[in-house]
């Protein structure tokens, strides 16, 4: 599906590193590194989607170094150690607050990024994360919202219906009482994962795993980087229980995106588990295609929009209206605050209508 994008030298050497992390079937080709390839525009594609630190470690794994231009390696150097730094300290907040948390018994459980550093990577320098996500029961957030505020971490903006950010010498938390939040909540019908009566953690790794497919769509920026690390999640804990994982899928209303998804990886990994008769009807239909076209966009274009799930939804002359809306009235995202007391589960069509300004603006400005 996506084999196309792969077609020049330099998007074919990104082909030839995923092959290597994933697949394990190749050992490095140096005459590869050899061709006409365009190493400056190796490091822009590098940053549009995440993968310096990737390069890095295959080089640094595989003794590369000499095939590749001096400026081109001391850049691609130092954004590893920046990264590195960068996720230690997160790290090192992370385990200040799991103490406090279990100190206290106050039940939570680390979502996305820091979760991962040291569960999918070889090494925690590998990943870009930019903050600390957490899952906290609803009733738990008063008091570790106390926590925040008493070590005079800010609030960068107001809470909203699912999750609330605090901020501290450019340390990002954000906690999570809804697994899916508001938005996805609205257009999924999701309900919580969580099995009643235990300690925090999603039930299943399936679970885990349909939550991180809606959340990849819900933040196509991040381009190649959450496909290759959807890749790095399946190759760690399938095989997946076929039966549960499918009714889960039907339960929350994300056939689409996982079927895309999985179209997606074919390219480097056999899909995980075997689709359906009514999974293999929803391939065939239109609105698959549109999907899967915006989905490509997304990942390869020059301008992605945010918010993947509501531009499929919304008709192209709604946006032209809206660009124009949001460039007179809006300079700035922050300016978006004013929506806030609707972003309420209780009014669907604020929260929609905020969404839709912040996703406007941010296809406009970038």
């Amino acid at each position: 599906m996506i084999k196309q994008y792969f077609d020049n030298p330099e998007m074919g050497f990104i082909d030839h590193v995923l092959q290597f992390y994933l697949a394990k079937k190749i050992k490095s080709d140096r005459d590869y590194l050899n061709r006409r390839i365009n190493w400056e525009k190796i490091l822009k594609l590098g940053k549009i989607h995440g993968l310096l630190s990737f390069f890095y470690y295959y080089f640094q794994t595989e003794n590369l170094w000499s095939q590749i231009p001096i400026g081109v390696a001391t850049s691609i150097r130092l954004h590893y150690q920046s990264q590195l730094a960068w996720n230690i300290r997160l790290l090192k907040t992370y385990a200040e607050i799991k103490h406090y948390c279990e100190r206290t018994e106050v039940e939570f459980f680390p979502l996305k990024g820091i979760a991962y550093l040291e569960l999918l990577y070889p090494e925690v320098g590998l990943r870009p994360c930019s903050d600390i996500d957490l899952f906290v029961p609803i009733e738990f957030v008063p008091r570790l919202s106390q926590y925040f505020t008493d070590l005079r971490y800010e609030k960068p903006f107001l809470p909203t219906s699912a999750h609330a950010c605090f901020e501290k010498d450019d340390v990002r938390v954000e906690i999570h009482w809804s697994l899916f939040g508001s938005y996805e909540d609205g257009l999924f019908r999701s309900r919580d994962l969580l099995k009643k009566g235990v300690h925090p953690s999603f039930a299943t790794k399936e679970d885990e795993f349909i939550y991180f497919v809606l959340h990849f769509y819900s933040h196509p920026e991040k381009r190649l980087f959450s496909l290759i690390e959807s890749m790095f999640f399946l190759e760690k804990f399938c095989p997946f229980s076929e039966d549960y994982f499918w009714k889960k899928v039907f339960y929350h209303r994300a056939q689409l995106p996982v079927l895309t998804l999985f179209k997606q990886i074919e390219h480097w990994l056999p899909v995980p588990v075997k689709i359906e008769q009514e999974g293999s009807k929803i391939l065939e239909t239109r609105k698959y295609h549109i999907f899967q076209k915006k989905l490509n966009h997304h990942l390869f274009g020059q301008r992605p929009f945010k918010r993947i799930i509501l531009d499929c939804l919304l008709p192209k002359h709604f946006y032209e209206y809206g660009i124009h809306l949001v460039k007179v009235l809006f300079p700035s995202p922050a300016e978006l605050r004013i929506f806030y007391p609707y972003r309420s589960t209780n009014f669907k069509l604020g929260n929609y209508f905020y969404h839709f300004l912040r996703m406007v603006w941010l296809g406009f400005k970038t």
